[in-house]
């Protein structure tokens, strides 16, 4: 039996969110953000982390205020993570039926 490398989507998105969820929403922190780098004053994703970290601490408003589309980005990580443990499932699945013994066989 082959075993696979974890698949490090699933793990940096779980990871991601587990960092959300853990944070103080309202601590300042540092940004890696490109237009805030070359000195822009908007972002079109910049408080999407903070907004998401509110809803996971159930603060809709906050979470709004920080980002209109936090519940819409949280809503397609989930569905996401979602999608790669069905997939990583579907593919250990036919591996572990594989070695089990079936009472079909002759």
């Amino acid at each position: 039996m082959r075993i696979s490398k974890a698949p490090f989507e699933l793990i940096a998105w779980i990871s991601s969110i587990c960092y959300l969820a853990f944070i103080n929403p309202e601590d300042q922190h540092v940004s890696l953000c490109f237009f805030k780098i070359i000195g822009l004053p908007w972002c079109p994703g910049c408080g999407i982390g903070h907004a998401i970290s509110f809803l996971l601490h159930g603060e809709m408003m906050s979470s709004f205020r920080s980002h209109p589309l936090g519940l819409f980005a949280l809503i397609v990580l989930v569905s996401r993570i979602i999608k790669l443990i069905t997939m990583e499932y579907g593919k250990y699945s036919a591996a572990i039926s594989s070695l089990l013994p079936s009472a079909h066989k002759s």
